[in-house]
């Protein structure tokens, strides 16, 4: 997943679902948030992504909508800042 998705300052939502991407989360991803540009939700469900979840995508306060990371090759825990993110609809990893 390219780095330049964390430039993307007008997106609102991001799905990049079913799309066969590799490779790692950028921690970019999490900048969105932090500037409150990612509001509806993000969607990165059913792909190749092999990566433990950045502590930035903590910054995701302000995204309401869903957090979808399920189906990939997660590893390790799921950070604390994600994890306190009241904002969000729904969260979703399974598989």
């Amino acid at each position: 997943l390219p780095t330049q998705f964390g430039l993307l300052t007008a997106v609102t939502q991001l799905d990049a679902s079913n799309n066969a991407l590799t490779g790692t989360l950028p921690t970019e991803l999490g900048e969105l948030g932090r500037l409150g540009h990612l509001t509806s939700g993000l969607n990165l469900a059913s792909n190749q992504l092999t990566f433990s979840i950045p502590t930035e995508l903590g910054w995701l306060r302000a995204m309401g909508g869903r957090l979808e990371l399920s189906d990939n090759a997660l590893c390790g825990r799921v950070p604390t800042e994600v994890r306190t993110l009241s904002s969000i609809d729904w969260f979703e990893l399974k598989g």
